[in-house]
C-alpha cells in the first residue's frame, strides 16, 4: 500500500512539475504575432530550455520569491547627456522598470535613437522620457528590404493595459485597421 503511495506521489509531483515549466509557455499571447513583430523579453528570468528538467522546477519556484516585481518608483535614473541609444535594449528596460510588454517591429528593434535627460528621474518618468524620444527624435534603422537608412517617428499604440506596440507609421495604420481597440499614445 506504501509502495502504490509513493508511485502515485511521484506521478503528481512529476505532473506538477511538467506543468509548472509549461505554464508561461502555454499561456495565451497578449497580442498576435506575425513575422514583422518582436517582444521584449526580460534578462532576469533567462534558464536554458535544455537543462535539466529538476534545475527547471526549481527556477521556477524560486524565481517568484527572489525577484518580486519591482515598484517603477523606487528606480532612479541619473542624468545622461543625449546619445544615440539602441531601441530594443531601452525597451527591454522599460518592461523590466514597469512590467509593460513593448511588442516592436523586428526592423525598428535594431534601430537607434537620440535619447538623454538632464535631470535625475524615477522610473515612470524614464519610461515616459525615452517613449517621447520614440515619438519626436526621429529614430534610424537599416532597411533590409530597400538596403537604405530610415529615419521616422514612431508610432505607440497602447493595446491594454500592459501591452504597448511600437511600429512605423504605415504599419501602425495596418494594425489600427486590423485591431480597431489599439489607442494611439501622445508624447
Amino acid at each position: 500500500m506504501k509502495r502504490l503511495r509513493s508511485k502515485w506521489f511521484a506521478v503528481g509531483a512529476t505532473l506538477l512539475a511538467l506543468g509548472l515549466i509549461t505554464y508561461n509557455r502555454l499561456r495565451p499571447a497578449s497580442f498576435p504575432l506575425d513575422e514583422n513583430l518582436l517582444r521584449t523579453e526580460s534578462r532576469a528570468k533567462l534558464i536554458a530550455p535544455n537543462g535539466p528538467w529538476h534545475k527547471r522546477v526549481w527556477f521556477e519556484l524560486t524565481y517568484s520569491r527572489k525577484h518580486p516585481p519591482t515598484n517603477p518608483l523606487a528606480h532612479r535614473f541619473n542624468s545622461t547627456e543625449p546619445r544615440s541609444c539602441h531601441i530594443h535594449s531601452l525597451l527591454n528596460q522599460c518592461m523590466e522598470t514597469t512590467g509593460t510588454e513593448y511588442i516592436v517591429e523586428k526592423k525598428v528593434a535594431l534601430g537607434t535613437v537620440m535619447f538623454g535627460h538632464t535631470n535625475v528621474l524615477n522610473g515612470i518618468e524614464w519610461v515616459q522620457a525615452f517613449q517621447d524620444a520614440l515619438q519626436k527624435n526621429s529614430p534610424q534603422w537599416y532597411d533590409f528590404g530597400d538596403h537604405t537608412f530610415k529615419s521616422n517617428n514612431l508610432v505607440l499604440l497602447r493595446y491594454d493595459e500592459n501591452t504597448v506596440l511600437v511600429l512605423t507609421p504605415e504599419a501602425a495604420k495596418k494594425y489600427r485597421e486590423q485591431h480597431p481597440k489599439l489607442v494611439l499614445l501622445e508624447p
